[in-house]
């Protein structure tokens, strides 16, 4: 009796711990603006942040939009899917944390390689999808790799 009160405890704390994460960075993440005040862009004049979660959640959104940029919105769905997880299954599997910053890197480097070649959209895919881009076109963009490379790339993700 009391393992089973203890096992759902635990699985109902771990839920709330990453519902709260996914909500909260989604939050955040859209709530962001460029106007705030941050640590490399500080404006004396502008007295408060824009941001609805405060000073020092904007800091950790504009990090996760340099660095990541639109694929920054993949840590709420990461955190969303682990607390449902843990409702079903009572615990996260190791493979769905070890392949997730492979799945940032490549949909980074996709977004980016769509966004240039395909699309025209005005989507920052950030400094991660930005550098992946520049190697990808100095190492394969004038060689005869360039179709066998983005056939394999898109074959991971079936």
């Amino acid at each position: 009796m009391n393992i089973n009160i203890k096992d759902n405890l635990k699985k109902i704390f771990f839920f709330s711990t990453f519902l709260f994460l996914s909500v909260f960075l989604f939050v955040a993440l859209l709530s962001s603006s460029t106007n705030d005040n941050i640590l490399l862009n500080f404006n004396s004049s502008d007295i408060g942040s824009h941001n609805i979660l405060g000073f020092i959640i904007s800091i950790l959104s504009d990090f996760l939009k340099t660095i990541f940029g639109i694929t920054s919105y993949l840590f709420c769905l990461f955190f969303l899917f682990n607390a449902i997880q843990t409702l079903r299954e009572g615990g996260i599997s190791w493979y769905s944390t070890a392949f997730f910053p492979i799945t940032i890197i490549l949909f980074s480097f996709l977004f980016e390689f769509f966004n240039l070649n395909f699309l025209a959209l005005d989507v920052s895919t950030g400094i991660l999808g930005n550098g992946l881009n520049y190697y990808f076109d100095y190492f394969l963009r004038d060689s005869e790799y360039l179709n066998l490379s983005i056939i394999l790339i898109s074959f991971m993700f079936l």
